[in-house]
């Protein structure tokens, strides 16, 4: 009886040897799938962060565009206000065209006033002789 005792011991202890060993054996292969997974884990976010800088690249390049499109913007209302500035010296040499004929009309027109100045003075003239002579014939 006890070498029989002696023997389910000794299968007890082998069962809980293999029972051991099988748990360790599970053990690790879970931490190994954990290990798996982790890195998995790390290889998505990696992916993602490469997303999001393309994506951060891809908003710096249109704002590089839109930048690009309000300089050309900007360059055509130069262009405008050269056009703007190039009428204004149109319209003052206008101007200034203007004010010379009007001079000149007021010239003319002196002229003419000195004229008939001349004129009156020369008529008046005759008269006085004119009337001197009606003097002396009297």
């Amino acid at each position: 009886i006890m070498t029989m005792e002696l023997m389910i011991l000794m299968i007890m202890m082998m069962e809980l040897m293999i029972m051991t060993i099988m748990t360790m054996m599970i053990l690790t292969m879970e931490l190994l799938i954990m290990t798996i997974m982790t890195m998995t884990m790390t290889i998505l976010t990696m992916e993602l962060m490469i997303m999001t800088i393309m994506t951060m690249t891809m908003m710096i390049m249109t704002m590089e565009l839109m930048i690009l499109m309000i300089m050309t913007m900007e360059l055509m209302i130069l262009m405008i206000l050269m056009i703007l500035t190039m009428e204004l010296m149109i319209m003052m040499i206008m101007t200034i065209l203007t004010m010379e004929s009007m001079i000149m009309t007021m010239e003319m027109m002196i002229l003419t006033m000195e004229l008939k100045i001349m004129t009156m003075m020369i008529l008046t003239m005759e008269l006085m002789i004119m009337t001197i002579m009606t003097m002396t014939m009297m």
